[in-house]
Formats: C-alpha cells, structure tokens, sequence
C-alpha cells in the first residue's frame, strides 16, 4: 500500500518533466521557424547574431517586439502596418513561388515581390529556340519582366523592370539586371528600420 503514494509521484515528476521537454521544443521550434523562416531576408547580421545569444524564451519574445516595432511606420496605431504586409507577402509567395523543396521566399521572384511588392505591370516573352554556333538549337524559356514605379527610398528614381529568367525549377534574376536593382534588394532591409532608437 506504501508503494503506490511514490509510484504516482514518479509518474507525476516524468510527466511533469515531459510537458516541460515538449513545451521546450515547441518555443524552440517556434523560435527557429521565425528566425529562418518569416523574418531571415529582413535581419541584419547583427540582429542574427543577437538573436543567436538569446537563451531564454522571455528574451526571444521581447526581441521579436521590437524587431517589428523598429519596422512600425504608425506606432501610435495599434497596428503594425509594416509587418501585417509582409506576412500577406510571405504568404503569396510561399504560395506561388514554391518549387519543390525550395520554398517562395528562397527564389529570386520571391524576394523581389517581398521587397518591392506587387508589380505595376508585367510582360512575358515566348519560349523560342537560339541557333548555336556548331549547328542545332537551344531552348530559350522565356523571361517574365516586373515593372514597377519609382522607389525613391531604394535610390530606384524612375520606373524600372525586373527581368526574370526561366530556368524550369523557377525564374532567377537575368545576369543582366543593373546593378542599381541588386543594390536595392541589398539595402533594403536597412531602409525599412523607421523607429532605430528602440532599443534591442
């Protein structure tokens, strides 16, 4: 009869222990999915090394605060206009831009459409087949081109395309893009920082 009271509290500290592991596993997982996941393309290096030295679920959950909180272009508002897009964008190019195992947000089109947003206009041109030099031919797939309006905050001053290149897996930036473009897509993680005196 002396046995039982001790066999429910070891079966009440392996359960506790357990709830405490799968309850551990499940911040970290959710943690690590918003690291590499939602919010990789918008962290500077220094935010992921920040975000790599934080052990505590408390710690992680005030620095994704005001993560997006440096990112609110209202912060009078209860919203937080900023990051309500970018979870609209993710998931549209999650959607749509997924080929295989590679995720949207991975492509070249996917990051273009997370940064820049929703094209003004789009062309396409044909698949077509190129001669080459020692006889036969090649198949060209065809390019989709985004145009999209000035973007002043991105030194992008007047309308300009992005060329995409079809490469069966999905479309890659044209080795041709200007060097302009590939700047804005380099800054722009830096330029949507509006309130950078909040501390991190």
């Amino acid at each position: 009869m002396k046995k039982c009271p001790i066999a429910i509290s070891v079966f009440l500290l392996i359960f506790s222990w357990a709830v405490i592991c799968i309850s551990g596993n499940a911040d970290k997982n959710k943690f690590e999915h918003w690291f590499k996941e939602e919010v990789f393309l918008l962290l500077d290096n220094e935010e992921r090394k920040d975000f790599g030295k934080l052990s505590t679920a408390e710690e992680k959950e005030q620095f994704i605060t005001l993560f997006w909180a440096c990112r609110d272009p209202n912060p009078e508002t209860e919203a937080n206009e900023f990051k309500e897009e970018w979870y609209r964008r993710l998931k549209y190019v999650n959607k749509t831009f997924t080929r295989g195992l590679k995720k949207g947000w991975r492509s070249d089109m996917g990051k273009v459409y997370l940064f820049f947003g929703k094209p003004w206009q789009t062309k396409a041109t044909p698949p077509s087949k190129k001669p080459e030099p020692s006889g036969g031919s090649q198949l060209d797939l065809g390019m989709q081109i985004w145009v999209y309006k000035q973007k002043p905050e991105l030194r992008l001053n007047e309308i300009f395309e992005v060329t995409f290149v079809d490469q069966q897996w999905g479309y890659d930036l044209a080795d041709d893009t200007p060097l302009i473009i590939r700047r804005a897509l380099d800054i722009y993680p830096k330029t949507i920082i509006v309130n950078p005196d909040l501390n991190r």
